[in-house]
């Protein structure tokens, strides 16, 4: 059976990637040079999925052309952007934004064109945030959202769509005070993966209870602290 693809950083430890690769081909990504090192290599700040379209900054393509070999056949298209990137807020952002079935949560104002544009083609509502960070800030399922940010939290509840709101603390982020639940890991049928335990965060009974309330199974990929990598694209 042909496995799906899945970035991740290059940073998560190659235990836990062996406990993706029983699922999924995975494809760590290298850093991007523009982008502060701790979070360089990090999917949420590369890459953006929308739809059938895979967003990825022109330079990091063309200076990785390898790593992409296997998305076309997967039937995705890349889609270059050339919006202006850097590791200065809020232009390290304009890939991080958060995807659900039918919606696009983002700091519009600070999102790359090339998303908005395909987001608008395959008519998907676009919820806009304050928070810059949202893809970082989210783990979205098919059926909910899963967010330590309260402001995506209020924003997703008044469009009716359902949401968990989380504590952050003590999710790791080395570089960083504290990181984020969705840079925590990902969600891929009926599955929540994790880089690490609950059992390390406050967070993590409520974690559980989304889970349980949806009818999704957890997949902690480590015994280890639950750690912000910067989450996962699965196609």
């Amino acid at each position: 059976m042909k496995k799906n693809i899945c970035f991740v950083s290059c940073l998560v430890p190659q235990g836990m990637q062996n406990e993706l690769a029983r699922d999924s081909f995975v494809v760590p990504l290298p850093p991007d040079p523009l982008l502060d090192a701790p979070v360089a290599s990090h999917p949420d700040m590369i890459m953006s999925v929308v739809g059938e379209g895979i967003i990825l900054p022109r330079s990091y393509y063309e200076a990785n052309l390898n790593l992409f070999d296997g998305v076309t056949a997967s039937g995705y298209q890349i889609i270059l952007s050339d919006a202006p990137r850097c590791n200065a807020y809020p232009s390290d952002v304009g890939l991080n934004v958060a995807v659900g079935k039918n919606f696009v949560i983002c700091k519009q104002e600070s999102t790359a064109p090339e998303v908005i544009n395909v987001a608008e083609a395959d008519r998907l509502r676009i919820i806009p945030v304050k928070q810059g960070y949202a893809g970082c800030s989210c783990i979205v399922t098919d059926k909910a959202v899963l967010t330590s940010d309260i402001g995506i939290h209020r924003a997703v509840i008044s469009r009716g769509i359902d949401s968990a709101y989380v504590e952050k603390d003590g999710i790791s982020l080395p570089g960083y005070d504290v990181g984020f639940i969705g840079g925590c890991g990902g969600f891929y049928d009926d599955t929540l993966y994790l880089f690490g335990s609950l059992d390390s965060v406050k967070c993590g009974e409520d974690v559980r209870k989304f889970a349980d309330t949806y009818g999704y199974r957890i997949r902690e990929l480590s015994e280890t602290k639950l750690t912000d990598y910067g989450g996962m694209k699965i196609l």
